[in-house]
């Protein structure tokens, strides 16, 4: 991590196996999408011809399952459960194409609008002749959106349905809960504090709690005395008698872990340590 502290003993659920299962390529293995495009490269190619593919490629994966009771159907286990896929028009949707009779007609029309229409699908199926599918243009696009996102400071914004009848001043525990468990939102709250979820930066915290000690050691805290302001960190949480591991001192931050109670274990900074 980039303030070198050490998160080894946070656990959290790790959901890459379920993501491999779904996008795997080789030689990672093969995934449900590089399955089905394979799929739509076989003329004779069908929905059951499509399940089976997965039955074989995907057998000894435990994200994976299939119903006997059901030949149509497959199943991944999410991380907020399992899902069964029903396979019924998985392939032709997945090619995503038009008849070239319509495409031909559209280009043909004496309609301005149609005409342009027509000629921009016609050179869209061209290029969906070197194997473009709906699949793989989503792949590659995820691709790119998760290059991009690598490289911002994330915050998501998560819009909840309070009831399914969407009607107002009606707030359903069970639904809202399903939705907080589905969207990760849970896990995220467990993991962020199995972890270090309240943080300052170095010389914040010394101007923040610096006051709540008497002055002779306020003093000795001096940072433009030649004290750095790590080991001044250092020294009020000495001071405060917070005990190692509730605490991690990073690069520019220190972190601190919640306390058993709530909070944290520094004291509040409207009592004063010492008068």
């Amino acid at each position: 991590m980039a303030e070198g502290i050490d998160w080894t003993k946070v656990e959290w659920t790790d959901n890459s196996a379920c993501l491999d299962a779904i996008d795997a390529l080789p030689p990672r293995g093969l995934g449900v999408l590089a399955v089905l495009d394979s799929q739509c490269k076989f003329p004779k190619a069908s929905d059951d011809t499509f399940v089976t593919a997965l039955r074989d490629a995907l057998a000894t994966n435990s994200i994976f399952g299939t119903d006997p009771r059901h030949p149509d159907q497959f199943l991944l286990r999410h991380y907020a459960g399992p899902v069964a896929y029903s396979a019924a028009g998985f392939l032709e949707k997945n090619k995503d194409t038009l008849s070239p009779d319509l495409v031909q007609a559209m280009r043909t029309s004496g309609s301005w609008l149609l005409a342009h229409i027509g000629g921009v699908l016609a050179d869209e199926s061209e290029g969906r002749r070197g194997g473009g599918t709906v699949s793989s243009r989503f792949s590659s696009q995820l691709r790119e959106l998760l290059a991009m996102l690598d490289v911002t400071g994330l915050h998501f914004v998560r819009c909840i349905k309070p009831n399914a009848a969407l009607v107002p001043s009606t707030f359903a525990n069970d639904l809202v809960l399903s939705q907080l468990r589905c969207c990760g939102v849970l896990e995220v709250a467990r993991v962020s504090r199995a972890g270090f979820p309240t943080r300052y930066p170095h010389a914040a915290f010394v101007e923040r709690y610096r006051v709540m000690l008497p002055k002779e050691q306020q003093a000795a805290l001096d940072m433009d005395g030649g004290r750095g302001v790590r080991e001044a960190v250092k020294a009020l949480l000495d001071a405060f008698g917070v005990k190692e591991g509730q605490y991690e001192i990073g690069h520019t931050k220190v972190f601190f872990r919640p306390a058993p109670a709530g909070g944290t274990a520094l004291p509040r900074r409207g009592r004063r340590a010492h008068q």
